[in-house]
C-alpha cells in the first residue's frame, strides 16, 4: 500500500505541475487555433513559455524532493518525485502540441498516440518494477512515456518554437479565463488523494485510495479525451457557420455523456470482483471505496460535458469564479468533514476511506451541476 501510495501522490503532483504549465493553456491553444486566424502565433508563445518554466519547475522538484517528502511525512516519496520531475516539461509541451493538432481538426491520430504512450508506460513500468526499482521505477516509466507522447505530438501539431509569436500580455489577456477554470477544474478532480495523504492516519491509506481511483480509470479515460474535440468543433462552427450546428452538437454530446455516466454506475455491483481480478485479494478493501468513486466519475463526465460546451463558446468570468468558490468549499469539506466521517465509519467497521470518497462524490455532484448550467 505505502509504495503504491507514494507513486500515486508523486504522479498527482506531477500532473498538477504539468497542468500549471501547459495542459490548462493547451485547452486555450485548441480554441485559439480553431476560432482565430492568429492561433499559431498564440501556440508558439505558449510553447516557449512552457519550455522555460517547465525546465525550471522540474529542477525545483528534483532539488526539493526530500523537502516535499518530509512535508507529506513520507520520506520514501522523494525517489518517485525525482523520477517524475523530468517528465513535467515533456508532458506539458506534449499536451500543448496535442491541443494544437486538435485545433486543426486532426483527431484520428490522438487515440493512437494515447494508446502508444500508455503501452510504453505499462511496458517500462513492468520492466523497471520487476528489476527491483519499485515506486521510483514506475515513476520513471511515466517520464519515459511522456517523452514518447511529446515526440509524436510535435510531429502532428504543425507548430514550432521558432515561428512568429504573439506578445505574452496578449496571450494572457485572451486565455486567462480558460487557464483559470481549467486549473481549478483539475484541482477539483484530484484534490481527494492529496487530502487522504495529508489527513488520513497510517502509511497505507493513500495506497488503498489510489488503488480505488485506478479502478475507475478505464471508463473515465474512454470519455475524457472527447471534451477537447467537442470544444474545437463548437468553436469552428461558430467561426465558419455562425453557430448553426452548436445546439444539436451540444445536445448529442450531453446525451452521450449521460449514457457513459449510466454505464459507469452500472459497473458498481461487480466492483469487488474487478478489484480482486486486477489488484489481488489484498486490495479487496478498495472495492467499497471504488464503488463510491465510480459515482463521482459518472458525475465528472457530466461536468466535463458542460465544460466542453462552455469552453467551445468561450469561458465566462462568473463560471470561473464559481469553480474557484467550489474548490475552496471542497478543501474545507475535506479538512473539516472527511476525517470526522472516517472516524465514525471506522467505529462501525466500515472502511474509513469511504468517507473521503463520499466527500469526493458530493463535490463532483456540485461541479456537474455548475458545469452543466454553464454549458
Amino acid at each position: 500500500y505505502e509504495a503504491y501510495g507514494d507513486y500515486s501522490v508523486a504522479f498527482v503532483l506531477g500532473v498538477w505541475c504539468t497542468e500549471l504549465l501547459g495542459m490548462v493553456s493547451g485547452g486555450a491553444v485548441a480554441y485559439m487555433i480553431a476560432a482565430h486566424t492568429d492561433g499559431d502565433r498564440f501556440a508558439t508563445t505558449v510553447l516557449r513559455g512552457t519550455l522555460v518554466s517547465g525546465v525550471l519547475l522540474a529542477g525545483v522538484v528534483m532539488v526539493e524532493a526530500d523537502a516535499i517528502a518530509a512535508w507529506f511525512e513520507s520520506p520514501s516519496l522523494g525517489g518517485p518525485l525525482r523520477w517524475i520531475a523530468p517528465g513535467i516539461p515533456l508532458a506539458a509541451l506534449g499536451h500543448v502540441h496535442r491541443m494544437a493538432a486538435i485545433g486543426r481538426g486532426r483527431y484520428r491520430s490522438q487515440v493512437a498516440m494515447q494508446i502508444g504512450s500508455l503501452a510504453c508506460r505499462l511496458l517500462c513500468a513492468i520492466g523497471l518494477v520487476e528489476a527491483g526499482a519499485g515506486a521510483a521505477g514506475a515513476a520513471a516509466a511515466v517520464s519515459l512515456s511522456d517523452g514518447v507522447l511529446f515526440l509524436a505530438a510535435r510531429r502532428l501539431s504543425g507548430v514550432g518554437l521558432l515561428g512568429p509569436a504573439m506578445p505574452l500580455p496578449e496571450v494572457i489577456a485572451r486565455s486567462r479565463l480558460v487557464i483559470g477554470s481549467g486549473l481549478v477544474s483539475r484541482a477539483l478532480f484530484s484534490m481527494d488523494l492529496i487530502a487522504v495523504k495529508f489527513l488520513a492516519p497510517g502509511p497505507t491509506a493513500a495506497g488503498l485510495y489510489a488503488a480505488a481511483q485506478n479502478l475507475c480509470l478505464i471508463p473515465w479515460l474512454g470519455f475524457a479525451n472527447s471534451a477537447g474535440l467537442v470544444a474545437q468543433a463548437i468553436a469552428v462552427d461558430r467561426r465558419d457557420h455562425g453557430g448553426r450546428s452548436v445546439v444539436p452538437l451540444a445536445t448529442g454530446y450531453l446525451r452521450t455523456a449521460l449514457l457513459a455516466a449510466g454505464l459507469t454506475i452500472a459497473v458498481i455491483p461487480v466492483t469487488p470482483a474487478i478489484a480482486t481480478l486486477l489488484l489481488g485479494s489484498r486490495y479487496a478493501n478498495a472495492a467499497p471505496v471504488a464503488a463510491v468513486l465510480l459515482v463521482a466519475s459518472a458525475l465528472r463526465m457530466m461536468a466535463l460535458a458542460g465544460r466542453a460546451i462552455s469552453g467551445g463558446l468561450g469561458e465566462s468570468t462568473v463560471y470561473s469564479l464559481g469553480l474557484t468558490t467550489l474548490a475552496c468549499v471542497g478543501v474545507a469539506g475535506f479538512v473539516h468533514r472527511a476525517p470526522e466521517i472516517a472516524a465514525r465509519f471506522a467505529a462501525r467497521g466500515i472502511e474509513p476511506m469511504v468517507a473521503y470518497a463520499i466527500v469526493t462524490a458530493s463535490l463532483a455532484l456540485a461541479t456537474a451541476l455548475g458545469c452543466l448550467a454553464a454549458g
